[in-house]
């Protein structure tokens, strides 16, 4: 298994990530591709900031989950009554929400031309991301919640 703490505890800075693997042989094969590539030694942040997480982090996580499903809720509630033709999927582990945009009668680029250059919100264009994704968008809701609503109102002001 390759892990990270680095997404959901916020430590993509120091560039740790650790490994758990039983088998003898496929361990020694990966330390050697390692040792070739001059990963040798942790980071002795990374070490630290790996252990305080795990050992100290868990309620600031659950609070960062819970304040994330409220931005989401906000958004999905947002996109209903303002963009019902807009279908949000249910984010189920990441902060980025996916939104089918086939009903509208603008493609999912022309949707991010327009509200980046009439109300400076990027919103991105799903096909940027994973093969047949020309319908669908994909916004970051894992922000503040007063950026959310910026956006959201801005778009609201300059759309059509």
């Amino acid at each position: 298994m390759l892990t990270s703490p680095n997404k959901a505890f916020n430590l993509g800075g120091l560039k740790t990530s650790y490994s758990m693997i039983p088998d003898d042989s496929l361990r020694q094969r990966f330390r050697q591709q390692l040792e070739k590539n001059s990963i040798t030694s942790p980071n002795l942040f990374g070490v630290w900031g790996i252990i305080l997480a795990y050992q100290h982090g868990l309620p600031w996580l659950d609070a960062l989950n819970g304040y994330l499903q409220g931005n989401a809720r906000y958004l999905a509630d947002a996109l209903q009554t303002h963009f019902p033709a807009w279908k949000m999927m249910n984010p189920e582990s990441s902060y980025l929400a996916w939104i089918d945009v086939s009903a509208d009668e603008r493609s999912a680029t022309q949707l991010t031309q327009h509200f980046a250059r009439q109300a400076g919100v990027v919103i991105e264009d799903g096909s940027h991301y994973v093969q047949n994704g020309e319908n669908y968008l994909r916004i970051n809701f894992g922000t503040q919640r007063y950026w959310l609503e910026q956006s959201i109102n801005r778009m609201l002001k300059n759309d059509k």
